[in-house]
């Protein structure tokens, strides 16, 4: 049916009838997204330096891509920019589904995306909380302003992609509750949350053929975002039983997305630790939004489903370091930017899952409760042992195709065939030793989806880019396309862990 469904939709695309469905118009609302507020109070000082050192940068005109690159793009920014390689979109005023993804000269169109994601709005808004520095405000008053006359609706690159839309409401929703404008949002936030929920809602059969990330993150965005918006006060009797629809609509497909994406030991059918995480971070979303607007509560098997896929990440995850194997595909892929850690410490997802699906800390306190503290949710729950500590990791067989293997300093992790959602990776047998928080055998991952050198993009994929048994120069499973290998492997025989003294 999935791939029925995609099949159908190219030529949609082909022939211009699903231009029909996004219709091409500007933004109407005037005004500024957010007004000022309060400063919050009891802002632990030890997190204030990182936060604003960062905000200071985006005043400067730079944004961090890929949750690590610092980048000058000008302030405003230059929403159509490649920073790598300083090419522009050339053509911003096309309809979205006139565009391609992969643009021959510009390059990876998700150096275009990263921009418009919004993780600076979220910095600014806490820079602003914790300061009442109006300049923190105003810019990012200026800049969502900029976004609306730049991107008029389903114009351009940045409605391309129906996740990219719901990361922006994930995070500008976020900003609005750090700055306690939820009950009362500004036309102008209204009107940009409502058009992005329409872009996704008339095209979420897509992101579910995927079977992958795009789905639940969607499907989240029009839960969160409808019930924001049927929430929200408004004239239109109309608009406001739309977004109910997109909540009932969300609902649904995140539930869905959950019972058959999510394996009964956690395991996700996207094989990456940091896609993951993204699985992670969006189910923090909705259920935190939940509860915010006391909406009915998920399904038991999306809890238990929830809990296993939070100890499936605490599992491949060094407590010292809070870093984890780097499998399968890692592109800085991070949605939970409420805190100032390395996009390669995993703690700050763990611990805000742990106290919001089990009501307890997974760690003992730290810079990695910040998401917590905007989520105002720390107070409120357990504080007591570590539950993820190197004496408490324990091996295991992961029948989603891992092995966790525990020694006394020293921990590795294996990977054995077990597909049943498409590999994207010659990493069979992908092999991780870690030794005192260090990983000593580690493995290169995959990066850019478009790397400037086409080799790169065959490279990355490959065995010889792997911490893994190859034989000549021979892959495991040949690559069909860009996202795609044939002839999965599987395993005859899975064994048990032996262990001994030594």
């Amino acid at each position: 049916l999935n791939v029925a469904y995609v099949a159908w939709y190219r030529l949609s695309l082909k022939c211009g009838f699903r231009k029909l469905f996004f219709p091409q118009r500007p933004f109407t609302a005037s005004g500024p997204f957010f007004h000022p507020t309060d400063p919050v109070p009891d802002y632990p000082d030890a997190w204030k330096t990182n936060l604003i050192s960062d905000a200071e940068r985006i005043l400067q005109g730079c944004i961090r891509y890929y949750a690590y690159h610092w980048q000058v793009i000008g302030t405003p920014p230059n929403w159509f920019l490649n920073p790598f390689n300083g090419k522009a979109w050339p053509a911003d005023r096309q309809h979205w589904t006139d565009m391609t993804d992969f643009h021959t000269d510009l390059g990876d169109i998700k150096h275009i995306w990263e921009a418009s994601r919004l993780e600076w709005a979220v910095t600014l808004a806490r820079a602003y909380a914790v300061s009442g520095q109006n300049v923190y405000l105003d810019t990012l008053n200026q800049w969502l302003g900029d976004w609306m006359l730049k991107n008029p609706v389903n114009t351009g690159p940045n409605w391309k992609c129906g996740q990219e839309a719901s990361i922006r409401i994930f995070n500008l929703l976020l900003a609005s509750h750090i700055l306690k404008q939820t009950q009362n949002p500004s036309p102008a936030l209204q009107e940009y949350v409502y058009r992005h929920l329409e872009r996704i809602s008339a095209n979420i059969r897509y992101a579910v053929a995927q079977d992958n990330n795009h789905g639940t993150s969607e499907a989240a965005a029009l839960f969160i975002g409808g019930l924001w918006c049927s929430g929200s006060p408004s004239k239109d009797s109309i608009t406001t039983k739309r977004c109910g629809r997109f909540a009932r609509q969300g609902r649904k497909w995140l539930e869905n997305r959950v019972r058959k994406l999510v394996e009964e030991d956690g395991s996700f059918s996207q094989h990456s630790v940091t896609y993951h995480r993204v699985l992670l971070d969006t189910l923090i979303f909705a259920e935190f939004w939940r509860r915010q607007f006391d909406a009915e509560p998920f399904s038991d098997l999306f809890y238990r489903r929830s809990q296993a896929a939070l100890d499936w990440l605490c599992a491949m995850t060094d407590d010292r370091s809070g870093n984890a194997p780097n499998l399968g595909a890692n592109d800085g892929a991070m949605l939970l930017h409420t805190h100032g850690r390395d996009y390669r410490d995993f703690r700050p997802s763990i611990q805000t899952a742990s106290v919001l699906f089990r009501n307890q800390r997974c760690f003992a306190e730290g810079p990695w409760d910040e998401p917590g503290y905007w989520f105002q949710i720390n107070g409120a729950h357990s504080a007591s042992g570590a539950l993820l500590s190197q004496d408490n990791k324990v091996s295991q067989v992961l029948p989603g195709g891992y092995v966790i293997m525990a020694g006394k300093e020293s921990w590795a992790m294996l990977r054995f065939p077990m597909f049943r959602f498409r590999p994207g990776q010659n990493d069979v047998f992908h092999f991780d030793l870690w030794h005192n928080g260090i990983n000593i055998c580690r493995d290169d991952g995959s990066y850019s989806y478009h790397p400037e050198e086409a080799a790169s993009a065959t490279y990355f994929g490959s065995v010889k880019a792997h911490n893994t048994v190859g034989f000549d120069d021979g892959e495991q499973m040949p690559q069909l396309g860009r996202f795609l290998l044939g002839h999965w492997l599987s395993a005859d025989q899975v064994g048990r862990i032996v262990e001994n003294e030594d």
